[in-house]
């Protein structure tokens, strides 16, 4: 197009106004000129103006009058990972992503502006192309009894089908979709076919390998035992110092057969450096995708298939996932429309690790402990067999390929739509989508597991489905020449459906045969869970002369979850969005663009099933001390329980209220770009399960109280440092504040506990604070020292204490890309300050003598100059007592102190890099049927740049991403991992 072009006028007609997309408009004098040049200037605000918002619809990104963000598909595929939720960490202020486990196919927690609720579920909603999808993470086990995380939903999006994520953050913009994104929402569009010369054929592969990010740093000096001296069954570093001595070994057979320690087999001591490091293995992940798209006036179609192969860090654990997908659309007549798009997805996690603590399975736990003079090869099965590390460690490889945990899932979800475009000015549309989930899980302790000695397994069967079904007509419509008005009134219908059968069994008669028929008890559970959510919608949005927009919603609810005379419950919002400098004509080279934006909202909450009354159910098994636990049904007889929850008495909804006030400028013609919001977000009415006294013969009461504030800031800062014709700069950094606070909670109750770890370790909800850790701290004087015992000069246990907050106290993220003709450099570095956590790693590799610190001058005595004495008449002096190492890293280090292992959990890291080259067209094309040739590397988690924690990566967490928790507390984590690799991409 040059440009050039004839139009009629009119003998009155005095301007002539320019328009054309990514320009700036123009409003010209015409006098009594016939011809006319006109030179139109980049419009620097973003092209992409288009989001998609809550129920799909498309909205300009200019009339919204609250904070989002976009994040394009190709940037979520960039550097590939099985978890999408991964691709968004430091891209997005407001967001926080953290990893919970780096087993395959592990879970990933976001949360969108802090925590909301204390009763949990405050991560936000998943939209795929308008139908909520589910993002449960269901936990097998407990972190105390050696669970393993077996991923959440989102997971299994797939990132190669996305087009677009746009993340709506405050409850003005999720407000469409109700109560289910009360916490925001991530809405998802996936990939359509494009017009084009014929079909369109991709296909991407990608190759990356695995290794652990982060080891502990060991001490390779001192040997097994106590206080200096060899002690073969010992599993620490306490012993002597490692220098050749020939000593007895540590023997299974030698030990249970009761042998003399003269007929034991010897070796002769010698530190292994790399035994922790070697058992971990080389890992890999292998992605290959191929679409097929095309489209036409009349229609457009894409067709997707993805495989995805990873062998972890763990010998024996992998996940393999297909996926296939279908998006097509067709127009049946000039009036109706159709669309739909289906995904169908199989995944087979296998040997996912046990985290956690009292369980033979944990895995991190057991490779951590290995005495520094034990070779790998002694642990080594041999015929099936293991060498186990001592008499109550097993060895790493009989649990990695004897006892993993496996998961298989079978996935479906899509929609159908029908549009039907009445007239110019009104439309309708009718969607239904549907997400059908079946997830096994398989877990066993093999026949000869110390700490399980006869073998047992359980099948874990989880059946989901969510049916969701939309009405919805739009008005669009001008009114003269400066008035907009679009109108949208809907209903939703949702139905969630979940079904669990378990069955458990011990005492196996014969190894390696998982049938119930093979065990001697048995013990089968189900469960059934069932509600729906009706809603009603409007929205209301008048925009003047293209620079001011006023949009107000409406929304009604009702709950199956609520009492009758409270499951309805109506929630409104109001947005204002003023592009001042349009209004002003503020257009220059230094100011390019300027918006103020405001918002306020309301929104209500319900909570799960079958909490309005006593709850009864089946029991299949009773406790007894001593060997007295038995199953039901017991002599012939059945048995029933009852929850431990006074049911509420007039339960009403949750209320959230909110607001946020925000801007977006833009500077030197695009160059400079800045997107500034504040929010405040209260949620009161809270339903919580509150404790009771015992008398009442329950532990806890339901009922609506307590209040949740959280306010903070979002910045996204946009440069182009430099650019020319060949060679361009991007950079963009985004920075989260969040100040989390509970205000208040229920008369008489001064804390909440929020989740339990170990040895007294918690999150507590206090009123007046953010969620605290807390657990029991070292014994101090009145004044504040740390106390020492004047018999021994140990630290002594004191009270519980609160450690501090577990929210970070702010996020960055900072992303630059560099483009010089057909090469492009990416990287991005996510820096998290502040929060605490709890490491129970670290405790026990300085318990057990193992940790490099714990080999510091130990051939000398010392005094903890740290810590006091307290006199009689309470008076305090510096500790000066001399004590061994030994004793001083048990007494500071030990499980029933929190203290001595908490720590700041800030850290930087390299998240991502990623190094593309596209050969030039005039290549490509000599072949005569390839179109576009892009080869790159990639890498992920590549370098921790700084860390507070020793010895572990601070992103590992014992809590799975369901937990408000997640990330306070670690112990028996598996590694983190870095990853890099390659990739072709090959377009035809």
């Amino acid at each position: 197009m040059d440009g050039n072009f004839k139009i009629s006028l009119q003998a009155d007609d005095k301007k002539l106004e320019f328009n054309f997309i990514g320009m700036r408009s123009q409003l010209v004098e015409i006098g009594n000129q016939t011809s006319l040049n006109v030179t139109m200037k980049e419009n620097t605000e973003q092209l992409d103006e288009v989001v998609v918002t809550a129920n799909a619809i498309e909205r300009e990104k200019r009339t919204l009058g609250y904070a989002v963000t976009s994040v394009d598909g190709e940037e979520v595929d960039r550097v590939k990972s099985t978890n999408f939720l991964n691709s968004l960490s430091g891209k997005v202020p407001g967001v926080q992503i953290s990893q919970a486990s780096s087993n395959p196919g592990g879970s990933t927690r976001i949360v969108i502006r802090g925590t909301n609720s204390l009763s949990g579920g405050n991560q936000p909603l998943i939209v795929v192309d308008g139908i909520p999808v589910s993002n449960t993470n269901v936990s097998t086990g407990s972190g105390i009894q050696g669970a393993f995380d077996a991923g959440n939903g989102a997971g299994e999006i797939n990132p190669a089908d996305i087009a677009s994520v746009t993340v709506l953050k405050g409850a003005s913009a999720a407000a469409l979709y109700g109560s289910r994104a009360a916490n925001g929402a991530i809405i998802i569009t996936t990939k359509r076919g494009k017009s084009n010369d014929g079909p369109k054929v991709s296909i991407n592969s990608s190759v990356r390998f695995e290794k652990p990010n982060r080891l502990p740093s060991f001490q390779n000096k001192y040997a097994q035992g106590f206080h200096g001296k060899y002690d073969k069954n010992s599993e620490n570093g306490w012993g002597p110092i490692i220098n050749g001595q020939v000593v007895p070994m540590y023997d299974f057979y030698s030990d249970t057969a009761n042998l003399p320690e003269s007929q034991w087999p010897l070796q002769t001591l010698s530190a292994y450096p790399d035994n922790v490091k070697d058992f971990y293995q080389t890992g890999s992940l292998f992605i290959n995708s191929i679409d097929v798209s095309s489209a036409t006036e009349q229609g457009d179609y894409r067709l997707g298939f993805t495989s995805m192969n990873q062998k972890g860090i763990v010998p024996g654990a992998g996940l393999d996932r297909y996926t296939f997908a279908v998006n097509a659309g067709h127009k049946l007549n000039k009036v109706i429309s159709s669309r739909v798009g289906m995904n169908y997805v199989q995944s087979q996690i296998r040997g996912s690790v046990s985290q956690g603590g009292n369980s033979p399975n944990v895995l991190t736990s057991i490779i951590n402990g290995i005495p520094r003079t034990t070779p790998l090869e002694r642990l080594q099965l041999v015929d099936g067999e293991q060498n186990p590390i001592g008499r109550f460690s097993n060895s790493p490889y009989w649990v990695a390929e004897k006892n993993g945990n496996d998961v298989n899932v079978n996935r479906f979800f899509g929609f159908g739509m029908l549009e039907a475009k009445a007239t110019d000015w009104l439309t309708f549309r009718g969607r239904a989508g549907l997400d059908y989930r079946v997830d096994k899980r398989f877990t066993k302790s093999a026949k000869g597991t110390l700490g399980a000695i006869n073998g047992s397994f359980s099948n874990d069967d989880m059946e989901r489905t969510e049916l969701t079904t939309s009405l919805m007509a739009t008005i669009q419509k001008d009114f003269g020449e400066k008035f907009k008005l679009t109108a949208i009134i809907g209903h939703e219908y949702n139905q969630r459906v979940f079904k669990r059968n378990t069955l458990s069994a011990s005492e196996l008669s014969v190894s390696d045969l998982y049938t119930p028929t093979n065990a001697k008890n048995t013990i089968s559970t189900t469960d059934f869970v069932e509600q729906r959510l009706l809603g009603l919608y409007g929205d209301i949005s008048l925009t003047y002369n293209n620079y001011l927009t006023l949009n107000m919603t409406m929304r009604n609810d009702w709950s199956s979850t609520l009492p009758k005379d409270n499951r309805s419950y109506f929630y409104p919002s109001a947005s204002l969005s003023f592009i001042f400098s349009e209004a002003f004509e503020i257009h220059n080279d230094f100011f390019s663009y300027g918006k103020l934006r405001l918002s306020a909202a309301q929104v209500g909450n319900d909570t799960s099933p079958y909490q309005l009354d006593y709850y009864y159910y089946p029991r299949s098994s009773y406790f007894g001390q001593y060997g007295t636990s038995n199953n039901y049904p017991f002599n012939g007889q059945t048995a029933y329980g009852a929850t431990n929850v006074i049911p509420p008495e007039n339960l009403i909804p949750e209320r959230q209220n909110s607001w946020e006030i925000g801007t977006e400028l833009s500077f030197f013609n695009g160059k400079i770009g800045v997107d500034f919001t504040y929010y405040q977000i209260e949620t009161k009415n809270q339903i919580l399960a509150v404790p009771t006294p015992e008398s009442t013969g329950y532990n806890t009461k339901r009922v609506n109280a307590g209040a949740v504030q959280n306010k903070g800031i979002e910045l996204l800062l946009s440069f182009v440092p430099l650019k020319t014709s060949a060679f361009e700069w991007n950079s963009l950094i985004n920075f989260t504040r969040n100040q989390n606070k509970v205000t208040e909670l229920i008369e008489g109750l001064d804390k909440l506990q929020i989740a339990s770890g170990f040895n007294g370790v918690s999150v507590q909800a206090v009123p007046g604070e953010s969620l605290q850790l807390q657990g029991v701290g070292f014994k101090r004087a009145d004044s504040g020292e740390i106390l020492v015992d004047p018999n021994t000069g140990l630290r002594m246990q004191g009270d519980e204490e609160t450690f501090g907050e577990i929210q970070p106290d702010f996020l960055l993220g900072f992303q630059n890309s560099f483009t010089y003709k057909g090469v492009t450099l990416n990287f991005l570095i996510d820096w998290n300050q502040g929060g605490k956590m709890i490491s129970r790693t670290v405790g026990d590799l300085r318990f057990d003598g193992l940790a490099e610190e714990t080999a510091v001058n130990r051939e000398q005595s010392f005094i903890d100059r740290n810590a006091y004495i307290q006199s009689s008449d309470g008076n305090v002096r510096p500790n000066d007592i001399a004590v061994s190492h030994q004793d001083y890293w048990q007494a500071y280090s030990s499980s029933g102190i929190a203290e001595g292992v908490v720590f700041d959990k800030t850290y930087v890291k390299l998240r991502e890099v990623s190094l593309a080259y596209t050969l030039p067209s005039s290549i490509v094309q000599k072949s005569g049927f390839i179109k576009t040739v892009s080869l790159g590397f990639e890498a992920r988690n590549l370098w921790l740049i700084y860390s507070k924690i020793p010895h572990i990566d601070p992103e590992t967490s014992l809590f799975q991403s369901a937990s408000d928790a997640s990330g306070a507390v670690e112990m028996g984590s598996l590694p983190s991992t870095r990853s890099f690799g390659g990739n072709i991409k090959l377009v035809f």
